[in-house]
């Protein structure tokens, strides 16, 4: 064979396999596991830091994520903001005070944060009250979910302005839930909060189909459900607060709508816990007198559980669903 044919052979020969190899090697990376994200590995704080609920505690944050199924996610740092690997538990309370569901808080495996499993979040307002326990010392809060979990209070911010020291016409906190503004009060001496919804003037304005529930943090948590007065001028509730509370938060559902907010708060900034927590002066001297009308029973969660409505100390209305607004 002609030795410049024999080179041309053999070239040609060295392009198919330099083909051959590269399109192998292209098939090796298809089968071949691709590399985990980093991500797995990461804080919640660096998932997803627009959806952690973060608190400050005085060992540093807690940034927290409550998924509609139950998932429940805690990302517990020290005042750098490094993650705290070691030393770190606790539990979590679900459910009111006389029947909660008790889970443990463990290390999620491979990541930086800790979990747990708890019953699915369906009630309009579910509190949960958790102890972290850091090199051996409790840290304690209450936080009160939504139905959906806590994607909901940053899936629908208020659309509507309200500043900051803005007082209601009834010498109330007022909170923006959605396009509502919500004036919140309660009368000192007999126990019964009443939220008024406001327009753009800050004058009251029929609640109309509204349904609210509160879920406060004060001298204890508690969780009610206001229903409308005869007229619909407002809704109401007797809670068992006997102190200004520090943290409210506030649902209101119309239909399917469901919109949830934390007074004085808003996406992207930190909850204050204990005694750095601000103070929010809800409990006044307001001459109403005795309740006109006020709800009994069992209404945290949402399971037709009986009730009655009391009006005027005379009368009752009993039934099933009286938390839904049916009287």
């Amino acid at each position: 064979m002609h030795p410049l044919f024999r080179r041309s052979l053999l070239a040609v020969a060295l392009v198919l396999a330099a083909a051959s190899c590269s399109k192998a090697s292209d098939g090796d990376d298809e089968d071949r596991p691709r590399k985990r994200s980093s991500s797995s590995q990461k804080g919640l704080l660096e998932q997803d830091s627009k959806q952690a609920l973060v608190e400050d505690q005085d060992f540093g944050t807690i940034g927290w994520s409550f998924e509609a199924d139950g998932v429940v996610k805690a990302d517990v740092r020290d005042p750098s903001g490094a993650p705290i690997k070691d030393g770190v538990s606790g539990e979590l309370k679900v459910g009111p005070a006389g029947k909660p569901t008790t889970v443990p808080l463990k290390p999620i495996e491979g990541t930086a944060i800790y979990g747990a499993s708890v019953p699915s979040f369906s009630a309009d307002l579910t509190p949960v009250t958790y102890v972290v326990r850091v090199k051996g010392k409790p840290y304690t809060g209450t936080i009160h979910v939504p139905a959906g979990g806590t994607n909901v209070m940053f899936a629908s911010p208020p659309s509507v302005m309200v500043a900051a020291d803005a007082k209601g016409p009834h010498g109330g906190v007022i909170q923006a839930v959605g396009d509502d503004r919500v004036e919140l009060v309660s009368d000192d001496s007999t126990g019964e909060v009443r939220a008024y919804v406001l327009d753009g003037d800050l004058r009251p304005i029929p609640v109309g189909d509204r349904r609210v529930t509160i879920g406060v943090v004060a001298d204890a948590p508690d969780t009610v459900v206001l229903v409308p007065a005869p007229d619909r001028t407002y809704l109401s509730a007797r809670w068992r607060v006997r102190a200004d509370p520090s943290r409210v938060t506030v649902c209101v559902r119309r239909g399917p709508a469901v919109r949830v907010a934390i007074v004085g708060w808003r996406p992207g900034v930190h909850l204050l816990v204990g005694v750095r927590a601000p103070i929010w002066h809800v409990r006044i001297h307001t001459g109403w007198g005795p309740p006109a009308f006020w709800v009994h029973g069992d209404d945290w969660d949402d399971d037709d559980d009986e009730g009655h409505i009391e009006i005027g100390g005379r009368g009752h209305w009993r039934g099933r669903g009286w938390h839904r607004g049916h009287r």
